[in-house]
């Protein structure tokens, strides 16, 4: 796991950079000291973030705090670009009230339940303030950074509105840490089969002690975990795109159409078919 520290100047405490990845997928497993929000300009594909995963597709938001662990991965034969911005928020924001002290406080976006990818379908508003908030950043004209942190409030009050009541923020001793190795090698790898063994090794632990850590920390076993990686890459070749079945199923990982189409319903509680032809009728 690679920690990156961003530092900052009082004069522009908001760095960027926009991702471009071409046919290679995004492959990085890092951390940072700083607030990161990302927009994704076009692509797809599945996002981690502690023991969390989500499917990214074009206007989504993702927001991950201070030395969260994550990673992400394009679809396969695709790429995607993305706006990331580390922001240090008390310098941004400048917080004075008590309200503004506790809305410029993110320790609460975080945690299990906590939804830190907002897509475009399901959160408008939020997709159209990253939208733009990339867009000033990007542009730097007049007033850009009066622009940003007014930006940057109404984000915040979005985002502190998705706190479930019971949610208690990020912890700083998560053992999601000691098998990041092996999601690593999982999201790198997951169209190959699973070594458990070796996915230990790279977390220098047995086998059974491994799978112990894992369930504890991902609430799921290794090879529940790599299904759901393939099915969740599955759905969205199946949503944006007319590829057969059969070679989404192997694009993914599977190598008979048999056992693609029982974990797709295992875990997506329909078939492949059906589930695409829902996307084409919720569309039309």
């Amino acid at each position: 796991m690679t920690f990156y520290e961003v530092k900052f100047n009082d004069s522009e405490p908001i760095k960027g950079i926009m991702f471009t990845q071409t046919d290679d997928p995004i492959r990085y497993l890092h951390a940072h000291n700083s607030f990161e929000i990302g927009y994704c300009h076009q692509g797809s594909g599945i996002f981690a973030i502690e023991n969390k995963l989500f499917s990214y597709r074009a206007g989504s938001v993702c927001i991950v705090t201070s030395r969260e662990f994550h990673l992400a991965q394009s679809t396969p034969g695709t790429g995607s670009v993305w706006t990331f911005l580390y922001i240090d928020l008390p310098k941004l924001l400048r917080p004075g009230t008590a309200e503004e002290l506790e809305i410029s406080d993110c320790s609460t976006l975080s945690g299990h339940d906590f939804n830190n990818l907002l897509t475009l379908e399901d959160y408008p508003v939020i997709s159209e303030l990253g939208r733009i908030l990339s867009k000033e950043f990007s542009g730097k004209k007049a007033g850009w950074l009066t622009a940003v942190r007014g930006i940057m409030w109404a984000l915040l009050c979005e985002m502190h509105r998705l706190v479930p009541v019971s949610s208690g923020g990020e912890s700083e001793s998560s053992g999601i840490r000691l098998i990041a190795p092996a999601l690593d090698r999982i999201a790198k790898e997951y169209r190959t089969p699973l070594d458990i063994q070796a996915l230990a090794g790279l977390c220098n632990m047995s086998a059974p002690t491994f799978r112990r850590y894992f369930n504890a920390e991902v609430g799921s076993s290794p090879l529940h975990y790599l299904h759901t990686v393939r099915i969740r890459m599955a759905s969205i070749m199946l949503k944006d795109s007319g590829d057969p079945v059969s070679s989404i199923a192997a694009a993914v990982g599977y190598s008979t159409l048999s056992s693609f189409n029982r974990q797709f319903l295992k875990i997506q509680g329909m078939s492949p078919r059906n589930f695409r032809a829902g996307e084409k009728a919720q569309s039309e």
